[in-house]
């Protein structure tokens, strides 16, 4: 079954995962999903209970660059394979940031590059806050050109944007 037209984005994706356990289909193969997608993705949701209705749900991984570790939904469900292949020309805008005498990739997820060699203050959310899920978890107001560190799940990471920028993280 084709979920997507001649260009653009689907949103019959979980329709045709039922249609395809409806009709006792074997294996269900997506070559589509969503970055950073979560288990809780509509998506997901439909792959688990099709690999739980025994159909084989295999998805792809890692469409979104070179950034390592990128999975998204439905490759994120419980019993999907989640398959991903390697290209060795970078294509998600990157960025370098070092502290101290580390270093560690980033990823420029919404689209602002970062300039060049600016100096940026780490602040790195921990406890109850590690999440980032409200502007007070940021204990703001933060110093200017600070970058917020948070770690991921419960809520969108758009919102943990906002919600840094409100407490006073760098905006790009």
């Amino acid at each position: 079954m084709r979920v997507f037209g001649c260009q653009g984005s689907t949103d019959v994706t979980v329709d045709a995962i039922e249609w395809a356990v409806d009709h006792d289909m074997d294996v269900i193969n997506m070559s589509l999903g969503s970055p950073f997608g979560s288990k809780d993705d509509p998506s997901a949701v439909a792959s688990t209970n099709a690999a739980r209705a025994g159909v084989v749900v295999i998805a792809s991984a890692g469409n979104s660059g070179a950034s390592p570790y990128i999975d998204g939904s439905p490759a994120s469900a419980d019993g999907a394979v989640s398959v991903a292949a390697n290209d060795p020309t970078p294509s998600f805008p990157g960025a370098t940031i070092t502290f101290g005498s580390t270093t560690i990739p980033a990823i420029d997820a919404n689209g602002f590059a970062l300039s060049g060699t600016t100096s940026y203050n780490i602040k790195v959310l921990t406890g109850a806050n590690v999440l980032g899920c409200g502007v007070a978890a940021f204990g703001g107001p933060l110093p200017p050109n600070t970058i917020a560190v948070v770690n991921r799940g419960t809520c969108a990471r758009v919102a943990k944007a906002i919600y840094g920028q409100q407490a006073g993280a760098r905006q790009w």
